[in-house]
């Protein structure tokens, strides 16, 4: 218990380092901000738009990947729950994947284990694919600019392939009490795993779009297999978020990724908050409606039953 809360004070404190640290350089750039970047309507449009379709395409990722273990819901149902997810990675304390596992739990009778095990693959697929991508862009387009460590970060998330093949390494490390491997059929694994690479790439080249209009607005000219590659690496952010939603760490990541490849970091975090601003929007409208609905459905089933009213730790 103790340990426990020991990283968790130590979690609050590199998140309010991470948050002092990024509000400072904003609050330090904010004259150039005022001076270089132009609003469009048009592209913030573009780029709500384009948010709502990331979630969209995360939907149908999350319906491939768990429609096999026996959870048979329309594709709203799947898109609110990536909804509600954003809003619990963004409060205080994350709780996406948390919130998920719950309501799979509470309304199809989904095991905890065998959603932990749903994740985990869910998680190591968009890792792996993201770092397959990064690795083919580093290799096309930036052979040259790049530095050593951007090369290593890509191939480790690479290697999350390793996740698929080695199931009883990966249960023994995560404990079997809380991990369990699903059982798929051969035909409903390859669907799985097919569907949601196809899927990440989708939303990869969407985030990419995001990236690419917020540089658009007055800042650094950027190609689109840059902010490919920026947007690749954000990846890694979602096995451990040191602040809510990763907010900071995220666009420090996207800033350090484009010095380490020739670009300006000043103006990849600009870009990167102005995406971020934009999506805590969309958020922050959608969440409490599909809240609501999701609520409805708790209320239609009755009440929690005792082994269900708390979620055990991802």
């Amino acid at each position: 218990m103790m340990a426990r809360r020991r990283t968790r004070v130590l979690a609050l404190i590199g998140a309010a380092v991470v948050f002092a640290v990024f509000i400072a350089i904003l609050a330090k750039n904010a004259s150039y901000l005022r001076q270089t970047v132009e609003l469009d309507a048009r592209v913030l449009v573009a780029l709500v738009l384009l948010t709502v379709g990331v979630f969209a395409v995360r939907a149908i990722m999350n319906l491939a990947m768990f429609s096999p273990l026996g959870v048979k819901a329309p594709f709203h149902y799947w898109f609110g729950l990536v909804v509600v997810g954003a809003l619990a990675n963004a409060l205080p304390f994350v709780a996406g994947a948390a919130a998920k596992g719950y309501l799979l739990k509470r309304l199809h009778k989904l095991p905890y284990t065998t959603f932990a095990g749903g994740q985990v693959t869910l998680f190591a697929l968009v890792i792996c694919t993201n770092g397959v991508i990064g690795l083919l862009l580093l290799a096309l387009y930036f052979r040259a600019e790049a530095q050593p460590i951007v090369w290593v970060l890509f191939l480790l998330m690479a290697c999350a392939c390793l996740v698929f093949f080695l199931p009883r390494l990966t249960r023994n490390l995560l404990g079997s009490k809380r991990f369990h491997w699903p059982e798929w059929s051969g035909r409903d694994r390859t669907r799985a795993w097919l569907g949601g690479a196809v899927c990440q790439v989708v939303i990869l080249n969407l985030l990419a779009a995001k990236l690419y209009l917020c540089f658009s607005l007055g800042l650094e000219t950027v190609t689109f297999s840059a902010c490919l590659l920026f947007s690749a690496s954000v990846a890694i952010t979602r096995l451990a978020s040191l602040t809510p939603g990763s907010i900071g760490f995220r666009e420090f990541l996207i800033g350090a990724l484009a010095y380490l490849t020739g670009f300006e970091f000043r103006d990849a975090l600009i870009a990167s908050t102005i995406d971020r601003v934009v999506e805590l929007l969309v958020v922050g409208v959608l969440a409490p409606i599909m809240s609501a609905y999701f609520d409805r459905m708790i209320r239609s089933t009755g009440k929690d039953s005792p082994d269900e009213q708390a979620v055990t730790e991802m």
